[in-house]
């Protein structure tokens, strides 16, 4: 109600200038008036900008450039109005979406496209939800050579200054990792945990998956060897009425979730989580890689037998240096860089240089 009283109080402005006499209030022009009024005005490529600017403050538009572009242009003005003053209007509902690209150093590049459709005219719309949501390719984008990688001996020294120096607890990192994978699983999703972090990661996901009505089933290596934030992570989902299993079973998800092994794997997998490895590779649903795929080596990109075939990885704070090498990218797939809140202070502290805009526009950015 605020904003839209403050895109009233601009409209008022509008009608002051246009008839040089004192307006009625916004409110008594009725609805269709008072859009038809707005359009009118700001269809004026100059002399309004100023009232462009008073809306980008309310920060209903995050680029006064390219709005104003689109207005001087006449371009979806009817639509773009009704959108700043909210679906309530009954003519039109709209959806920005924001498309990004990045050349280095991290300078960010915007722009808009604008979809709309008429909105039912009586009654609220039925709100359907998918079973597969769409998978987003949209997003900021960075060349790979100008990040930094980790090694497992640099990420783990990370880990520990985060948690002793910054004192940032790992419980804030994992349940950070966690709804940062979480959201790249658009549909039901059978999460697959290992025993230390990586495991830990992949259960936080889990809890916001099942929150969201996301989650097919959780299946861990080993139950009872979760250690610290990843046993806390395991009690948290447990009380929130998830059971963690045992044994997988993978037939009636749409996405699966490797969280079996991450930067500490130096053998190749056995047992319980080769045969787990290779049940992913052989079904026909998408594979997410929490931080890079199971069987992965960190440092050299090497695969070891079997490996994860990802069709995207979620790696967190800064890529591993194994995803951009040898056989990195044919099993990373699409890799995704997602801020965890780990101090740039933490990087240079083992060497690494990390601007600090890197997440300036997004919280994600993909390679």
């Amino acid at each position: 109600m605020v904003e839209h009283e403050a895109v009233l109080d601009v409209v008022q402005d509008v009608h002051r200038v246009r008839h040089r006499r004192q307006a009625p209030r916004p409110t008594d022009l009725g609805r269709a008036g008072l859009l038809d009024q707005l359009i009118h005005s700001l269809a004026q490529p100059v002399g309004h900008l100023d009232l462009l600017g008073q809306i980008q403050h309310l920060q209903l538009v995050q680029e006064l450039v390219d709005v104003a572009h689109a207005i001087a242009a006449g371009v979806f003005l009817r639509p773009l109005v009704a959108v700043l003053l909210g679906q309530d209007l009954n003519l039109y509902t709209g959806i920005f979406k924001h498309c990004y690209s990045r050349s280095p150093p991290y300078q960010p590049f915007y722009g808009w496209s604008l979809e709309c459709q008429p909105a039912p005219s009586r009654g609220r719309p039925e709100r359907r939800k998918p079973a597969v949501l769409p998978n987003h390719s949209q997003g900021p984008r960075i060349l790979s050579t100008s990040l930094p990688t980790l090694t497992s001996a640099q990420a783990a020294e990370v880990d520990r200054l985060v948690a002793e120096r910054f004192a940032i607890p790992v419980e804030w990192l994992m349940e950070a990792a966690g709804w940062q994978i979480a959201r790249h699983c658009r549909g039901r999703t059978a999460v697959l945990c290992g025993k230390g972090n990586n495991g830990g990661d992949g259960l936080a996901a889990a809890r916001h998956l099942s929150r969201w009505g996301r989650l097919h089933l959780v299946a861990a290596l080993d139950r009872s060897a979760f250690e610290g934030a990843a046993a806390r992570e395991a009690e948290a989902l447990e009380r929130s009425g998830v059971t963690i299993r045992s044994e997988i079973e993978l037939g009636g998800a749409d996405v699966l979730l490797d969280a079996i092994f991450g930067t500490g794997l130096s053998r190749p997998p056995e047992g319980k989580a080769a045969d787990w490895i290779e049940a992913i590779n052989a079904s026909q649903q998408r594979v997410i890689a929490a931080d890079l795929p199971s069987g992965l080596e960190a440092d050299n990109g090497r695969a070891l037998n079997p490996t994860v075939r990802a069709q995207l990885t979620v790696t967190l704070g800064l890529p591993k240096a194994g995803l951009l090498a040898m056989d990195g990218p044919a099993h990373a797939g699409e890799i995704w860089v997602a801020d965890i809140g780990i101090p740039t202070e933490a990087y240079e502290a083992v060497g690494l240089k990390v601007q600090g805009t890197l997440f300036a526009v997004e919280d994600q950015v993909r390679l």
